[in-house]
């Protein structure tokens, strides 16, 4: 196993556009430690001048904050590279949540039951709220309150165990504020920014609440709300200021969701909800008067039927972590977090006898069963709850007479072939317009929107739909508009 700084690597979790996320221990606990999650920078940016130091900065600054609804900072320093070579890196360590994104969540209830259910939503959205209250509340070492900067679906953790967390505080913003501009794509996401940020570059907690605001628009309409091809598309769009009513969108809707998605989502930030607080309690006020309740017993159950797979890995990586010497740590660097124990050298480390080993691994894994077993039993109580909770809300999942039936075994992700189809050729399109503005072999835009249309296969081709990876690359297309 991989080892960086007083952490060991124990498998990949995903990879995101700054960084590589990481199941981890702390060398010395062995496998008895809790697990973590660790992001080590990607070499491109870490190499940038200057800009290790300020994302550990960034990651450092929330680090007072604590609280059961957020993944929190645990650490962040630099490890030396070993004789080898390797290990090395800038690294920033989290809370080890067991649980899955929100957009996973979101996109796994459209595919499965074409509904993603209003106290579903609103619970999720008051337990995001009741976060950003705590940061918002809670200063960092320079006094200021800590602001999320990127609220959005894949930044909020639905636990197996049914708590909704938010994470990565500060780090998009490290993101936004940091990147050189020629990687412009990356720099900005539009799509749940406030519009006065696009415009003026305001940033205060009402951008927060602004974010909240998309988030539960579109958990309710089941559609995105802004559908620029390009960031070019997406400002403008948010630049405007304006937004769809539900009722424009032909989605049933009732006076309070109404005037809590017009306070949040106003252009102006004064007329804006000052606070989560207050926008928490308007939305606790929505879920009492339509009756509805959701306890995470009723979550953690839906998420077990939904994805007993990340149970499972998580008991198959501690099991793996149980039965492999831990190796030697590389020296860190800078680390925040508490020093690193001294491991003992193989003369001094007490040994175990193969058998015990073997006992002690079918042992967890026979646990984890179990366990699983439990939980699988209890799902449809859960499912059969979240469902219930939505009728008994008197709002219909599918908007009348917009869209007819469709047959869910031909969606991907929640979306049919088609839209992954046209998605391709809005981003072909915005490549051949690229070019045609500027024909230079090595013009960062071009390249940009390639790795774009890059992760588009690879999500479509991942999702199920292999013949996606057949259209034609970016390459054929003409260099210069005719």
């Amino acid at each position: 196993m991989e080892t960086l700084g007083p952490y060991t690597l124990v498998e990949p979790l995903g990879q995101g556009s700054l960084a590589d996320v990481f199941r981890a221990i702390r060398t010395a606990e062995g496998g008895a430690g809790a697990f973590v999650a660790l992001k080590r920078l990607k070499p491109a940016f870490a190499a940038e001048e200057g800009f290790a130091a300020q994302y550990l900065s960034f990651a450092r600054n929330v680090m007072p904050l604590n609280h059961p609804l957020v993944v929190g900072v645990l650490d962040a320093g630099q490890a030396r590279p070993g004789p080898d070579g390797q290990g090395g890196g800038t690294y920033v360590v989290t809370q080890g949540v067991t649980g899955v994104p929100l957009n996973q969540v979101l996109n796994h209830l459209l595919t499965r039951n074409r509904d993603i259910p209003r106290a579903f939503a609103l619970h999720v959205v008051g337990q995001v709220l009741e976060a950003l209250g705590a940061a918002h509340s809670t200063a960092d070492p320079s006094g200021r309150p800590i602001l999320h900067g990127e609220m959005a679906p894949a930044n909020v953790m639905v636990g197996m165990d049914g708590t909704v967390r938010v994470a990565d505080f500060q780090l998009g913003r490290a993101r936004h504020a940091l990147l050189a501009p020629e990687h412009a794509p990356l720099r900005a996401r539009f799509h749940y920014m406030a519009p006065e940020e696009v415009r003026q570059g305001r940033v205060d907690q009402r951008n927060d609440i602004y974010a909240v605001g998309v988030m539960l628009h579109e958990m309710l309409s089941f559609r995105r709300l802004r559908r620029g091809a390009t960031p070019e598309e997406q400002r403008a769009q948010v630049e405007a200021g304006t937004w769809p009513t539900l009722a424009s969108m032909g989605v049933p809707s009732d006076p309070g969701l109404d005037t809590v998605l017009s306070r949040a989502l106003v252009d102006d930030p004064n007329q804006r909800y000052p606070t989560a607080d207050a926008f928490l309690a308007d939305v606790r006020q929505t879920m009492a008067a339509q009756g509805m309740a959701l306890s995470t017993a009723q979550i953690a159950s839906m998420m077990a039927g939904a994805f007993p797979q990340v149970l499972l890995a998580e008991t198959t990586a501690r099991a793996g972590v149980q039965a492999m010497p831990v190796p030697s740590p590389y020296a860190s660097v800078g680390s925040a977090g508490p020093a690193q124990a001294p491991v003992a050298d193989d003369a001094t480390r007490p040994s175990r006898s193969r058998n015990a080993t073997v006992r002690g691994d079918r042992g967890l894994k026979m646990k984890a069963a179990l366990a699983l077993a439990g939980l699988l039993v209890v799902t449809g109580g859960g499912v059969v709850g979240l469902r219930m909770m939505s009728r008994r809300a008197a709002i219909s999942a599918v908007p009348a007479n917009t869209e007819p039936t469709r047959d869910l075994s031909k969606l991907v992700g929640g979306r049919s072939p088609l839209f992954w189809s046209e998605r391709l050729a809005q981003m072909d399109a915005a490549i051949a317009k690229a070019r045609a503005q500027d024909s230079n072999p090595e013009n960062p835009q071009v390249a940009a929107l390639q790795a774009r249309r890059a992760d588009l296969l690879r999500k479509a081709t991942a999702l199920g739909l292999k013949e996606l990876g057949d259209a034609p690359p970016p390459a054929a297309l003409p260099a210069k508009a005719p």
